[in-house]
């Protein structure tokens, strides 16, 4: 039963300490996530959160953002699917190292935290078996990423690479990814085995691609394609247009969207580099490789200074959103179905601000915390 309330928001990462300036949105092309905007007609699953009103560190320039609304159903799914994955540790399984020692609570309790917090703001339209298989699959991820940023490129398999075929078998080592598989399926029989193939992709990727951490970059654009080729690898882009809505027709015709996506993926890029720094700084030490950084590097200045730079580039990003979304939806014969596509995209878009913003995982170490930690 959908809980039908607003998930408590606990974490408020203040990411700039000094607002330079204030983030202008000029005209508002995006007044459907506008809170204070009359006759707002909300989609289905989601409510209209208003960041400024909550006293949140909002950055972006979009005023409001969706939240969906099947959050309690999405944690007990991660929840189950941790405590199983915890208990085939036996089965040949490599996890994170966090959760072979004391620390394994708290570490269960931050990948369930974050799947459920990237979800439900992510893909805030989902329906409730929707936003259950998606947050599964983001459980399967991070525990991914975190085995694979921790540990040497051949010290075993992660729970994703322990599948094979698809995720058909039943074995015990793939139990687990097997039935979620079957699920995404059962949901939708074509768009599911892609929400299955798509974190499978991402696990082969970044074992094949692993990132030099003396890398160095002569420019900053020269950064931002690396960055953005790798999450443009991710499952994340593939994933919003599964998550909400059936696009068969659409994704026979999607070429006039390589603009807004290629944008999509670089405000991504952006905001995942900008709130991951600190947590990073610490975790990595000399090996990091971060935008932030990288300005550092390139422009001699301190890490606050590269964060305003960034931020700005974030605004621009924005900026460039409105335009190319302003002409997609003023083509003639762009039908109903493109533009709530469109919207999709936008919302996703500042969904993963307010991610960035209220997780647990970045803002853990920084002391902004609304309510109680997860120890």
């Amino acid at each position: 039963m959908s809980s039908g309330l607003t998930r408590p928001i606990r974490y408020n990462y203040k990411v700039i300490a000094d607002s330079f300036q204030e983030a202008k949105g000029g005209d508002d092309q995006f007044s459907f996530l506008d809170p204070q905007a009359d006759g707002q007609d909300v989609p289905e699953n989601a409510i209209l959160l208003d960041p400024e009103a909550l006293n949140l560190a909002w950055i972006s320039s979009i005023k409001g953002c969706l939240q969906n609304i099947h959050w309690y159903e999405a944690e007990e799914v991660c929840k189950q699917l941790m405590q199983d994955v915890m208990e085939r540790n036996g089965a040949g399984r490599i996890l994170p190292d966090a959760l072979k020692t004391a620390d394994r609570s708290r570490k269960s309790k931050e990948l369930v935290e974050t799947a459920v917090t990237i979800a439900i703001y992510i893909f805030p339209t989902a329906s409730v078996e929707r936003v259950k298989v998606l947050t599964r699959a983001l459980v399967f991820l991070t525990l991914h990423d975190d085995v694979v940023q921790s540990t040497t490129r051949d010290s075993g398999r992660t729970a994703l690479e322990n599948t094979t075929n698809g995720a058909n078998h039943s074995d015990t080592k793939v139990g687990s990814f097997a039935e979620f598989a079957a699920e995404a399926r059962a949901v939708d029989p074509v768009l599911g085995d892609e929400l299955v193939q798509a974190p499978l992709r991402w696990a082969k990727y970044t074992r094949n691609h692993s990132t030099d951490p003396q890398k160095t970059f002569d420019s900053f654009a020269e950064y931002m394609e690396f960055r953005m080729t790798d999450l443009g690898k991710e499952y994340i882009p593939s994933a919003s247009t599964i998550s909400s809505l059936r696009l068969e027709a659409l994704n026979r015709r999607t070429r006039p969207f390589d603009a807004i996506q290629k944008l999509y993926i670089r405000h991504a890029a952006l905001i995942n580099n900008l709130y991951s720094y600190e947590n990073e700084r610490r975790e990595c030490g000399a090996t990091l490789l971060n935008a932030v950084h990288v300005l550092e590097r390139l422009l001699g200045i301190s890490p606050d200074h590269a964060k305003n730079v960034i931020r700005t580039v974030v605004w621009d990003t924005e900026k460039q959103l409105r335009a190319e979304y302003t002409r997609l939806v003023e083509l003639p014969g762009f039908y109903d179905e493109q533009q709530r596509y469109l919207k999709r995209i936008i919302e996703s878009t500042v969904g993963n601000v307010m991610y960035s913003l209220t997780t647990y995982r970045y803002a853990r170490l920084t002391g902004n915390l609304i309510g109680a930690c997860l120890e």
